[in-house]
């Protein structure tokens, strides 16, 4: 017994500490979530206006002059899938994994050559467990990225694929990764990077409008789309920075209720064990049958009417239970002529009365 309430309480001590851990990652992610939720609604609506604007120009382009929007045979995919450095944020993480894995497989279905570029611990962790090909050239920007996110380490990775696509090393260039709506929602977002479409409004309002271009188009896209490429790619490293930390600070949330569930159910499932020790029933060799069935049913009894008369037992009961008060004579010592004299009168009592 004294066994048992050592492990309950060492493990409620374990559950203490863990919630306490719970509790600081959980403040700490609110505190990143909120620099990072004011970062990317800042960034987002500038870069999503530059990117449809900059796409539909570039797109109305003679075949050959815009290096971005040349559309190509595809044969050679460049996945760069985005995740985070650490865990303890729910499933964050394995949606976009998934997400890159689904991608993977229907590019590699289609015949197409697949490379990925992880940029977070967990996406280099994933690409050497199932094996994906990884893009050379980028040193150790999978782990070291997000360590120090700025716009200048994004637009140098950002630039190096646009090189290797004007190379001609990539055909297609797509990006995975985790949109934020807000703390308890992530979206899985697969995101053409390369080559530049021109897209639809949101209500299916084509943004095909004609510009009037000083000095001319041809120069004004060459200087603004790599711009726009690496707004692009910092808006979604932005995305799933601040999504992490909502899912993150949520799955802290949850896991910190988890734990007292489960230590109260523990705790008490093991007291009931050490208090309440119960023996095994044993079965008796002999077999026992009920003698219900062999008894004679009692006869019903006659009606009868209140008696107003005590029994003779609870008379006696009655007088030996009734308290009688106690009389103490006094009496004195007299002489013998006195005590005659008393006798006599006595005597002469009982005898006037007709008692005797």
């Amino acid at each position: 017994m004294a066994g048992g309430l050592q492990e309950v309480r060492e493990r409620i001590t374990s559950v203490q500490n863990t919630m306490q851990i719970t509790s600081a990652m959980k403040m700490v992610s609110a505190a990143k979530l909120r620099r990072a939720q004011d970062a990317i609604t800042q960034m987002r609506p500038y870069a999503v206006k530059l990117q449809a604007m900059l796409s539909n120009v570039s797109s109305s382009l003679e075949q050959g002059e815009g290096q971005y929007s040349e559309q190509r045979d595809v044969k050679r995919v460049l996945v760069v899938a985005i995740t985070s450095n650490r865990g303890l944020c729910g499933a964050f993480n394995n949606n976009m994994v998934k997400e890159a894995t689904k991608v993977v497989k229907e590019a590699s279905e289609a015949g197409r050559t697949v490379e990925v570029l992880p940029l977070g611990k967990k996406a280099l962790d994933a690409a050497n467990r199932l094996e994906w090909t990884l893009t050379e050239g980028y040193g150790d920007v999978s782990t070291t990225l997000f360590d120090n996110l700025d716009f200048a380490n994004a637009s140098d990775i950002a630039n190096k694929v646009m090189e290797a696509y004007v190379a001609g090393k990539h055909d297609e260039v797509v990006l995975v990764y985790n949109q934020f709506k807000n703390a308890a929602v992530q979206i899985t977002t697969r995101e053409g990077f390369l080559p530049m479409t021109a897209e639809a409004g949101e209500e299916g309002q084509d943004f095909g409008v004609e510009y009037i271009f000083e000095p001319n188009k041809e120069e004004i896209v060459e200087r603004m789309l790599p711009n726009a490429l690496r707004v692009q790619l910092y808006k979604a490293l932005l995305d799933s920075h601040a999504a992490e930390h909502g899912a993150r600070m949520t799955a802290m949330a949850r896991g910190g209720f988890g734990i007292i569930g489960t230590t109260r159910s523990s705790a008490t499932s093991i007291s009931l064990k050490v208090s309440m020790p119960v023996s095994i029933p044993m079965r008796s060799p002999t077999a026992a049958n009920s003698s219900n069935g062999v008894l004679p049913a009692p006869a019903p009894r006659p009606a009868a009417e209140p008696s107003i008369l005590l029994a003779p037992a609870a008379t006696a009961a009655m007088e030996l239970a009734t308290p009688m008060p106690r009389l103490w004579w006094p009496w004195k010592p007299i002489s013998v002529s006195g005590w005659r004299a008393a006798r006599k009168a006595l005597i002469r009592a009982v005898t006037s009365s007709g008692n005797i």
